[in-house]
């Protein structure tokens, strides 16, 4: 069984704001090794150099009201983290931030949980196969005039709030096998590359050795569950739609993707 999608905007509350920490300032110019994290006070991060940590987080704001200002280069698995009730005035991006360290279908640029009052972007942000901009808390005003991509991913998932959104935020390619109803004039990446499809995909999964008849109920309810209208329409805002398909088909679109990701990092090796 198999459910796919590609994600819109959809709007909801943030969370309550910290209080502010001793104001305090860190200045990195050269390379450093991540996590940089802000809960000693820092309340401004510049960086002109590179932060790096591929296993982990490279900068995470865990103090309140701070200012994260790249002009630079921030590289982890996670570029930026802000975690849950932790307010940012403001992120401004005249460099890179990219998630994922290198490992295509996974990492995101930014991971925001908190707040974040201004996020500017006049470089590139991008998530290494996963998302560019992931957004469960509130983003009061978003400015992008740079790059936001996604490998094999989202640009933005955003399932929190954006309350104004200006420049030029455009989308250049749906993942799916058909244009989405959302976004009809925005062509498939078979029109525009002449790849199949790319989704954001999630399915059920049981421990090996389950018995086959019960494999089969789970999947027939679920199918079932998946095609009414009711569930259909909760889908619908966020751009996903249900496949509901076998275990079998299930497995074989598994081994389906990860061949095409291998013949994707051949064919383009700047993906890494």
């Amino acid at each position: 069984m198999l459910l796919a999608g590609a994600s819109l905007l959809a709007l909801a509350g943030g969370p309550a704001l910290a209080a502010p920490c001793v104001p305090s300032t860190r200045t990195i110019t050269t390379s450093v090794a991540g996590p940089v994290d802000t809960d000693g006070g820092i309340l401004t991060v510049t960086n002109t150099g590179a932060v790096t940590n591929t296993p982990g987080t490279a900068i995470q704001a865990s103090c309140p009201a701070i200012r994260i200002d790249n002009a630079g280069s921030i590289l982890g698995f996670t570029g930026v983290e802000v975690p849950h009730a932790i307010p940012v005035d403001s992120l401004t991006n005249a460099g890179s931030i990219t998630g994922g360290g290198g490992q295509l279908g996974r990492g995101i640029g930014i991971n925001n949980d908190g707040t974040i009052g201004q996020l500017t972007n006049n470089g590139s942000i991008r998530g290494g196969g996963s998302i560019g901009v992931y957004n469960t808390g509130s983003i009061n005003a978003l400015n992008n005039t740079g790059l936001l991509s996604a490998v094999g991913g989202t640009a933005i998932e955003n399932v929190g709030g954006i309350v104004r959104q200006k420049g030029k935020l455009k989308p250049l390619a749906y993942g799916g096998p058909t244009r989405s109803p959302q976004l009809p004039s925005v062509p498939t990446l078979r029109e525009m590359y002449q790849i199949d499809q790319i989704l954001g995909v999630g399915g059920v999964l049981a421990p090996a050795g389950t018995p086959a008849p019960a494999v089969s109920w789970v999947n027939r309810e679920l199918i079932r569950v998946m095609k009414t209208p009711e569930f259909m329409k909760l889908l619908d805002p966020f751009g996903f739609f249900p496949i509901g398909n076998s275990p079998e088909e299930y497995a074989n679109s598994i081994r389906a993707e990860v061949s095409q990701t291998r013949e994707l990092l051949r064919k383009y090796p700047d993906l890494r």
